[in-house]
C-alpha cells in the first residue's frame, strides 16, 4: 500500500498539525482523519491515526516546553541530511 504524505507550505492557511507527529496536514487531501470531543483531527498517516485514536488525550492538550538546546546545536532534516540548519526550520526540500 502507498501513502501519500502531504508537504505543505506555511503559505497554505487552511493546513492543520497531525497531532501525533507535528506535520502540516490539507484537510482536503487528507486520508485520515478523526473526531475526538467534537473536534475534526486530520493525520499523515495511517499509523498516526491509530496512534491518535488509541490514545487521543496524550496528544492534545498543553505540553511541556522543551529544554533548551545547547549553543552550537545544529539541525539535520532527517528525509533529507545534506541539509543542516543552525536552528529548528523547515526544510526547503520536504517541508518538514
Amino acid at each position: 500500500m502507498v501513502q501519500q504524505h502531504s508537504h505543505e507550505t506555511h503559505a497554505d492557511a487552511d493546513a492543520r498539525r497531525d497531532p501525533v507527529c507535528g506535520m502540516q496536514v490539507m484537510p482536503q487531501t487528507a486520508r485520515f482523519s478523526a473526531r475526538h470531543a467534537g473536534k475534526d483531527y486530520y493525520f499523515c498517516s495511517a499509523r498516526c491515526e491509530e496512534k491518535f485514536a488509541a490514545a487521543p488525550d496524550s496528544y492534545l492538550g498543553d505540553r511541556p516546553a522543551p529544554a533548551p538546546m545547547p549553543a552550537g546545536t545544529q539541525y539535520t532534516c532527517p528525509m533529507h541530511p545534506e541539509i543542516v540548519t543552525d536552528g529548528p526550520d523547515d526544510c526547503p526540500i520536504c517541508g518538514m
